[in-house]
């Protein structure tokens, strides 16, 4: 919605602008400071739709950015995850190992 009144405000500074030029070439007589004037408020408002476009335009590319993120993040932990259970799998089965071996062989303490 943002980026749609932000185009609606550039391109009526467009138009506005293109009016006053047209206007100021017809020749009106004292008509320099309205004309500054003029070129003010229409840089004003030009600038405030250019604003509006590029602030939802960097939002939507933040939020694709944190995503992203956020799915590598996701993947990252799954991995890690799935090591943990591994290692764990591997501790416990040496340790029944240890074990076996400990109840075959009086010598080793425990």
């Amino acid at each position: 919605m943002t980026i749609l009144l932000g185009l609606l405000l550039l391109v009526a500074a467009v138009v506005i602008a293109l009016v006053g030029v047209l206007t100021n070439a017809a020749g009106m007589p004292g008509a320099h400071g309205n004309t500054f004037l003029f070129g003010i408020e229409v840089g004003v408002v030009g600038m405030l739709g250019l604003r509006l476009v590029r602030g939802d335009v960097d939002r939507r590319l933040a939020l694709r950015k944190l995503h992203r993120l956020q799915e590598r993040l996701l993947s990252d932990n799954r991995e890690v995850t799935l090591d943990r259970d591994r290692l764990a799998a591997e501790l416990a089965g040496e340790l029944v190992e240890r074990a076996a071996h400990a109840e075959a062989d009086p010598r080793v303490t425990r």
